[in-house]
């Protein structure tokens, strides 16, 4: 402690790690059962952002086969019927949203919370409206480049499309060492441009690359924002002797230089954190 006051940092993931995978895929067309097996076959995560309006159509998949298909991953929203978002009445962009997540919470039988954009566009007025129907994120289209932490949750920005040189960036972030902490590679697109282009190859290579290693927290995009929230939830008393969770997941950080956890919902002293 600094002057009998705890010194926290909000710098860890899940079992002290610091660095996340996430991927968030968009559509939910037929080729998504063949990146869920690539997936799997790796142990990397994935949000997958559905048009509950187009499943069941050709070329899509079958509303009653999703609940399994992305078991371990996240169904997440893209709108009903995946029309330009800004280009509609207001009444009709909450049509969109709120009969997306109406129908996927049915098919796939729990709440759903994550969005993304359709073609990416958005504005203040939809960020306020998805927010209102009850998301707890939305990603967007514009790469970063980089492995910073989201600045705004309902403007997330990802790192780069898998047609953004992904594996050279994923080399990148092997070798990143972000010494304040908390960093993430996001990567987004639609499973469909790797049959149309002929280059499931380039997935098969990120997967090889970034798959089943010890240092990555492998998560969707809401167990990341869930998580990182989380930390920022995280209550400590004024001397600095007391912590308090008042969140349902365990949290990991730093105190005064070593790492602790704390339970869901868990209040302790200081001294008692391991």
């Amino acid at each position: 402690m600094t002057g009998g006051v705890a010194v926290v940092r909000f710098n860890r993931y899940l079992k002290g790690k610091t660095k996340a995978l996430v991927l968030s895929y968009d559509d939910g067309q037929a080729t998504d059962r063949r990146m869920v097996e690539m997936l799997n076959e790796y142990g990397i995560k994935s949000t997958f952002h559905l048009n509950s309006g187009n499943l069941d159509r050709e070329g899509y998949l079958g509303s009653g086969e999703a609940a399994a298909l992305y078991r371990g991953h996240e169904i997440a929203a893209h709108t009903f019927s995946h029309p330009h978002m800004l280009r509609i009445p207001g009444e009709e962009r909450l049509a969109e949203l709120w009969r997306d997540r109406e129908r996927l919470e049915e098919i796939a039988g729990s709440i759903v919370d994550g969005f993304s954009y359709p073609y990416g566009e958005y504005d203040r007025e939809l960020k306020k409206l998805v927010e209102a129907v009850g998301f707890s994120y939305a990603r967007t289209i514009e790469s970063r480049y980089d492995f910073r932490l989201p600045e705004d949750f309902f403007a997330w920005r990802p790192t780069c499309h898998h047609r953004e040189n992904c594996t050279v960036l994923g080399k990148k972030y092997l070798d990143y060492d972000y010494r304040e902490g908390l960093s993430v590679f996001s990567l987004w697109g639609h499973s469909h441009n790797f049959e149309r282009e002929g280059n499931w190859e380039v997935l098969e290579q990120f997967c090889r690359l970034m798959g089943k290693r010890e240092e990555f927290w492998y998560c969707t995009m809401g167990e990341f924002a869930r998580y990182v929230r989380g930390l920022g939830a995280l209550k400590t008393s004024l001397r600095g002797d007391l912590v308090y969770n008042p969140t349902d997941r365990e949290l990991w950080f730093e105190m005064d230089g070593r790492l602790v956890n704390i339970g869901p919902g868990e209040r302790k002293r200081t001294e008692e954190l391991q």
